[in-house]
């Protein structure tokens, strides 16, 4: 520890270190892409006051395509068809294809539709 450390956790309160020592780990922790892990429909619910009625994701994990989602959920029509990401969240078909493309799933040369992502160009 530097005189100038010491100097400071001896003169700072506790609220200045835990300030300190949070913007240091800031620092170091590398926001992570999520990647592109499932074929994915989003229903919304539409007629609802409640705050808490949020969109319904129906997924099916690979080698699962959007037809066989469309053979679970038959006759429901989906809101949009897109993936699941890993971390939980759905992306439509173009944000999952900047998404996959980015973290190298696939490549825009290898794409069936140019920044339009199909499950056939993942698996």
């Amino acid at each position: 520890m530097s005189a100038d450390q010491y100097r400071f956790a001896r003169e700072a309160s506790d609220e200045e270190v835990l300030a300190s020592d949070v913007e240091r780990l800031r620092s170091w922790v590398q926001p992570i892409t999520p990647r592109v892990v499932a074929a994915a429909f989003r229903f919304d619910l539409p007629g609802h006051d409640d705050p808490r009625a949020v969109p319904v994701i129906v997924s099916a994990p690979p080698p699962a395509r959007h037809h066989n989602l469309f053979a679970l959920t038959w006759p429901l029509e989906p809101s949009e068809q897109g993936f699941l990401l890993s971390d939980g969240t759905f992306a439509n078909r173009k944000e999952a294809a900047v998404i996959a493309i980015e973290k190298r799933q696939t490549t825009a040369e290898k794409m069936t539709v140019k920044g339009t992502l199909f499950s056939e160009d993942l698996w």
